[in-house]
């Protein structure tokens, strides 16, 4: 069968997110939006089938769209729901949240008992308050085991893949910050880790200009650190 493939283009920060899914792995998209990650993840062959899922009908609709001119109406699986409340726990072994903020993933994941299994992976890309999903998902008892920087624009955001491990762990400031970039740390991760360093500089400013010279200290010596790894 020939799939028609004329308006699926990928920007780089969805494709670092396809990149973290495995080979062979139903996976599900939440927020699926227009349906072009979970498309094109069946269009490449990297999963056999999967599910995509919004919590809104309009954007479900585009994804219906994209499903019907990819002809894959066969692989793909539409769910109007919130979160992951339209799937049969277990139904997919990739689990994709992507473009959203970090408190409301962090949501998601924690009205899914389900996901709390050593075989289901998590792929997560968080708009804002990345540090708060990676304090969510340590202290919850998964492992964060990489993460890829990708650049939107003007932003630059973090891919995180995580899976349950059942053991809670406290991160340090750094972790949060930082999490796994900079073990491979390449352009992007740089550039975010600098990124992250200017904000704990602008708020060592902050901090001294309101007399709260300590804590202005503390969050400077911070910067540093980051400072040192995005060289």
């Amino acid at each position: 069968m020939t799939f028609l493939r004329h308006d699926i283009r990928l920007d780089e920060r969805l494709e670092t997110v396809a990149g973290f899914v495995r080979p062979g792995s139903v996976a599900a998209d939440i927020g699926t939006d227009h349906g072009y990650l979970i498309c094109e993840l069946a269009l490449r062959g990297v999963i056999p089938r999967g599910y995509a899922c919004d919590i809104n009908a309009l954007p479900l609709e585009r994804a219906r769209k994209t499903v019907v001119r990819c002809g894959l109406g066969d692989r793909i699986e539409l769910r109007l729901c919130d979160g992951l409340s339209g799937l049969t726990p277990g139904c997919a072994r990739d689990i994709v949240v992507a473009g959203m903020g970090g408190e409301l993933i962090c949501d998601i994941i924690a009205a899914a008992d389900w996901l709390r299994d050593g075989d289901i992976r998590l792929i997560l890309q968080p708009m804002t308050k990345a540090d708060e999903l990676r304090a969510y998902l340590c202290r919850s008892g998964f492992d964060i085991l990489a993460e890829r920087a990708a650049l939107a624009g003007k932003h630059v955001y973090t891919v995180i893949s995580a899976v349950y491990s059942g053991v809670p762990s406290e991160p340090d400031e750094l972790f949060l910050l930082a999490g796994r970039l900079p073990e491979n740390a390449g352009k992007r991760e740089k550039l975010y880790i600098a990124h992250q360093a200017q904000r704990c500089r602008t708020a060592a400013a902050s901090l001294a200009a309101g007399g709260y010279s300590d804590e202005a200290g503390r969050r400077l010596l911070l910067a540093q650190r980051l400072e040192s790894l995005a060289e």
